[in-house]
């Protein structure tokens, strides 16, 4: 698929996972709020939201694609010790909105969402 077309393609992908995301996306939702919630709400919305990062990463940087792959997904203990970390790292940024605190943990592991392939 040539660059122009994965672009558009991520684009589609990107606005309907956002449109599909609930009112938590709103501004003034914190790591805080966030802390606040069931352990099962918070590993559905760790999981869906590193989901969404690898689909949109696939049309557009592969590489990143493959390292959320393994870096997240390989197995369920890695995957219970990413969520881990990232509520560690949120209990250290409690005004944060936990989404950047999630981006932000994928661009130390995997490298910039800016960078392309």
């Amino acid at each position: 698929m040539s660059m122009p077309k994965k672009r558009i393609a991520a684009s589609i992908i990107a606005v309907l996972l956002i449109n599909g995301i609930p009112t938590y996306a709103m501004a003034g939702f914190t790591a805080k709020k966030f802390l606040g919630w069931e352990k099962s709400a918070q590993d559905s919305f760790l999981q869906i939201s590193i989901s969404m990062a690898g689909v949109i990463t696939t049309q557009t940087h592969t590489k990143m694609a493959d390292c959320i792959d393994n870096w997240y997904f390989k197995d369920d203990e890695t995957r219970f010790r990413r969520n881990k970390t990232i509520l560690e790292t949120m209990a250290k940024y409690l005004d944060h909105h936990p989404a950047g605190i999630v981006a932000a943990s994928i661009e130390r592991a995997c490298g910039k969402f800016s960078d392309r392939d």
